[in-house]
């Protein structure tokens, strides 16, 4: 999405410049364009495939930690509430004090899980944007092109300006998984 409205900003800022410009102004090479669908691109590669494969499994994990965490917390507090009648005021409130920090403890860990969960695939997919950029100048570069435009900027295309399906294909060659790393602990 970042990248969709900065390239949606450099083709405005373009167009803009040259309306700008006095007519006695030095000639600017004649704009030869490219249209990319960078969505369809980010959702059917295969690497951005197998990154959200991953990020699921990862999930699952993470929430089977945090439910078997909650459920030792509920007993432990229904332990607690048994044995009312038979400890002290002094005992069972330590007991409650104990089992909040425990809480509490396990939501810092599910913010930190979050956010090791969005970095991790915040990165990954920056790898896959990285590497479609490096497709995209070499798919210019033969074509003679000297713009590349977001499909969600333009509203008709003619199909010999359409890039996709070939940026597609070159970046599913050359990177076919990434792996998510997240931190353990």
């Amino acid at each position: 999405m970042f990248r969709r409205a900065v390239l949606g900003q450099i083709a405005a800022l373009a167009v803009l410049a040259m309306a700008a410009l006095p007519a006695d102004a030095q000639q600017l090479p004649t704009p030869v364009i490219g249209v990319l669908d960078i969505q369809t691109i980010m959702r059917d590669s295969v690497a951005a495939i197998g990154i959200r494969d991953q990020m699921e499994q990862h999930h699952a994990r993470f929430q089977a930690e945090i439910t078997e965490r909650e459920n030792l917390l509920r007993a432990a507090d229904q332990e607690l509430a048994q044995q009312r009648a038979i400890l002290s005021a002094e005992v069972i409130a330590d007991r409650q004090r104990a089992l909040q920090e425990d809480a509490a403890l396990l939501s810092q860990l599910v913010e930190k899980r979050k956010r090791q969960v969005t970095e991790a695939f915040g990165t990954a997919m920056q790898q896959v944007q990285e590497t479609l950029m490096i497709v995209v100048t070499g798919i210019m570069q033969e074509r003679g092109l000297n713009m590349v435009l977001p499909r969600a900027q333009v509203v008709v295309v003619a199909p010999e300006l359409e890039m996709t399906a070939e940026a597609l294909k070159r970046l599913n060659a050359q990177l076919t998984s990434v792996a998510v790393v997240i931190p353990e602990g």
